[in-house]
């Protein structure tokens, strides 16, 4: 089901997580972690306004959003800690192997 009550909010949130990855250009610990967290924090707080809007369990008010954002912490935790995993094995393992393999090394030319 690629379109469906939620999708909107759901495509936007992976639309702009995908944009704060783009802005990372020095790969550290740092920047891999604030990223982590940044797509995080805009999937809780953009995907949860379909249930809350949408939905009959919260109140149409900002205390509304406010505890169905409170109920989304448990997947959010889940999300970040898959973030910061495997944000360290790809950006980690890239970096290991453009020291292993000089071709994969940005603007450098490797005689053939």
């Amino acid at each position: 089901m690629l379109f469906y009550s939620g999708a909107l909010p759901v495509y936007a949130a992976f639309a702009i997580m995908v944009l704060i990855g783009t802005y990372i250009k020095n790969i550290n610990i740092t920047n891999v972690v604030l990223g982590s967290l940044g797509a995080v924090l805009v999937h809780w707080l953009i995907t949860d306004i379909d249930p809350w809007l949408q939905g009959t369990m919260y109140a149409k008010s900002f205390y509304g959003y406010g505890e169905s954002l409170i109920a989304a912490i448990p997947f959010e935790k889940s999300m970040l800690l898959g973030n910061l995993v495997y944000g360290a094995i790809l950006f980690g393992g890239f970096e290991l192997a453009k020291s292993k393999f000089p071709v994969l090394r940005a603007g450098k030319q490797v005689a053939v």
